[in-house]
């Protein structure tokens, strides 16, 4: 009997150089997975083979302004975590660099 998983994806040299430059001009590990349907520990492995120094996935600029309005929304920091593929501790510590009050943890359980 064969092993069950997931059917495993191999990139070709141009995609692999795809994955590298977007890598680097700030695409997250997590959207990379997802973009090329491989597992994230794949895309490391991938920007390892190709010598590129990984940076700490956090939440990217781009999406911070989102994320306050999620926030504001109600959405729970494991919510808006999930949807940027990074920590609800990440998220709650960029919305407070940018000033945002956090709730009591129970909060958004009352407004729903």
């Amino acid at each position: 009997m064969g092993a069950v998983g997931k059917v495993q994806t191999f990139l070709t040299p141009a995609q692999v150089e795809a994955l590298v430059a977007s890598y680097r001009v700030g695409t997250s590990t997590a959207e990379l997975s997802e973009t090329f349907g491989i597992h994230r520990r794949t895309v490391v492995v991938h920007l390892h083979r190709q010598g590129v120094p990984l940076r700490r996935d956090g939440l990217a600029p781009k999406h911070v302004k989102t994320a306050m309005q999620l926030y504001e929304e109600g959405w729970s920091l494991a919510q808006i975590a999930t949807k940027f593929g990074t920590t609800a501790n990440t998220v709650r510590a960029v919305l407070r660099t940018q000033g945002v009050e956090m709730r009591k943890p129970w909060h958004h359980l009352q407004n729903r």
